[in-house]
């Protein structure tokens, strides 16, 4: 490949985050992400099989903007589709398998990877400032790959969290976050080793597309139990305890936190009534919305709880961080 033909674009399509105006709060959050983002433009290198030097542009454009892609764009973001998505083939080689193709298909392992890394961590500082509908991955005119919607359900819980008091949600300089994870050029780890890592792990897995709200709480409570529990006896004590230590006390969090473990614990051992599945469709039996309602108001608890403690932890610097506590 030629060096002056070498480009990869990232492109992040509209909505960015929900523009009603009641959202505004998501609207501040994602102006603060983006502004912190241009700032590391160049500034973050991005690791590649060939260990060539790519640094990461970093632009943004509204939908009031005319112009196409610039060249020097590595990451762009964007409020339209421009035209450069469509015409991007999806694969063009004379020979798939040669030298040259084979590292342009594996480097688009590599920055793929590096976007989700580059969004998660922006969700950490930000959260909730970013959703997609899907997103574009060009690289060299080669590929053109698809990337399905991210974010919404966490920014829904984000939205929510506007509502209460405890768990606070705070605002964390975008760089500060890359510097409390990043070894190397790998801005997350790509397998955990600490209680930290393993919260972080389980974060990821709320941006899975499409996701249920089961899934969600499951994983939600893997981030925060990871972070907090040692012994095997009197697990929602220790998490209770250890995360009013991390947060301080609230009484309606106490409460909370017992409904959330009481909904896990009643849904793992069989004994609440669930809903048949809706294989996509609105048909509904009585008890299905009150069902649907309990479990929606628990999982997005159960997020903002394990955003909550994660953005504390980074503020401290402790990886891993280790708590006290007593079994009586």
């Amino acid at each position: 490949m030629e060096k002056s033909n070498e480009k990869a674009t990232f492109v992040a399509t509209y909505p960015l985050a929900p523009i009603r105006q009641e959202n505004i709060d998501l609207l501040d959050r994602r102006e603060r992400a983006i502004t912190d983002l241009i700032k590391l433009s160049g500034k973050l290198p991005l690791y590649n099989p060939e260990n060539k030097n790519f640094s990461f542009e970093i632009n943004y454009q509204s939908k009031n903007d005319k112009e196409g892609i610039s060249e020097e764009s590595i990451c762009f973001i964007t409020e339209f589709v421009p035209s450069e998505c469509f015409e991007a083939r999806k694969f063009r080689a004379d020979d798939p398998n040669s030298e040259e193709n084979i590292v342009l298909h594996l480097f688009s392992h590599y920055f793929v990877k590096f976007i989700y890394d580059l969004l998660l961590i922006v969700h950490l500082s930000e959260p909730g400032a970013f959703e997609f509908y899907f997103g574009k991955v060009i690289i060299n005119n080669l590929y053109n790959i698809t990337l399905p919607p991210f974010g919404k359900t966490f920014a829904n819980a984000i939205e929510m969290s506007k509502h209460i008091v405890w768990p606070p949600i705070d605002s964390l300089p975008l760089s500060k976050v890359i510097k409390f994870f990043r070894k190397g050029d790998a801005l997350l780890p790509g397998f955990s080793s600490t209680n930290v890592e393993r919260s972080i792990s389980a974060f990821t897995y709320l941006f899975t597309p499409q996701p249920t709200n089961e899934l969600l709480l499951m994983w939600s409570m893997v981030g925060i139990e990871a972070l907090f529990t040692k012994e095997s006896a009197g697990i929602m004590d220790q998490v209770r305890s250890k995360i009013f230590t991390l947060l301080g006390s609230d009484e309606k969090g106490r409460k909370l936190i017992s409904k959330m473990y009481n909904l896990r614990s009643k849904f793992l051992h069989g004994g609440i009534d669930i809903p048949t599945k809706k294989f996509g469709t609105h048909f509904m039996e009585p008890g299905t919305l009150q069902y649907d309602d309990d479990l929606l108001r628990t999982v997005e608890f159960s997020q903002v709880l394990l955003v909550s403690c994660l953005q504390k932890v980074i503020k401290l610097g402790k990886n891993p961080i280790e708590f006290n506590y007593k079994i009586d």
